[in-house]
């Protein structure tokens, strides 16, 4: 009796080791920002596009199946963008990601300081928080990136 026990703890170990290293290999990615284009400022819109680098160092394949980015201003929550355009990630390479976002600086107002804001628009925080689903094998996980910066260094 005792052997048996062993024998299916052994066999469970040698599966649990062998999915572990899959999962490894698989979350062997980077995600870096290429470039962020203002394409609009006004009372209106603030509009961007950022430029995502996911580089794909794994020998898998994956599919990018949607993206989720939470945009916020000084730490205030300004924006919701969803894509579901899929694309397929490439082994050993890097793919770019383009992601339109547009904020409505009215709703901005409501929740956000004008007169803090105003005092130094050089220096305006932008935080986009990406929750990226990917697909490999047919199992779905996670891969998430935070890109953090201010106004002025998005536009140089």
């Amino acid at each position: 009796m005792k052997k048996k026990w062993l024998f299916i703890f052994g066999g469970l170990l040698i599966v649990g080791g062998l999915a572990y290293a899959e999962y490894k290999r698989l979350m062997n990615f980077k995600i870096s920002v290429n470039k962020v284009k203002i394409n609009n400022i006004g009372l209106n819109n603030i509009n961007f596009d950022m430029i995502i680098n996911f580089k794909n160092d794994s020998s898998q394949k994956f599919t990018l199946i949607n993206q989720y980015y939470d945009v916020y201003i000084n730490n205030v929550y300004a924006a919701n963008v969803v894509s579901k355009n899929q694309a397929i990630l490439n082994p050993n390479s890097t793919s770019q990601i383009s992601v339109n976002i547009k904020i409505n600086p009215a709703d901005l107002l409501k929740k956000i300081n004008l007169v803090s804001l105003l005092q130094d628009t050089s220096n305006i925080g932008i935080k986009v928080d990406c929750k990226l689903k990917v697909k490999a094998y047919g199992i779905t996980f996670n891969a998430p990136f935070v890109y953090v910066s201010t106004i002025k260094e998005m536009m140089k």
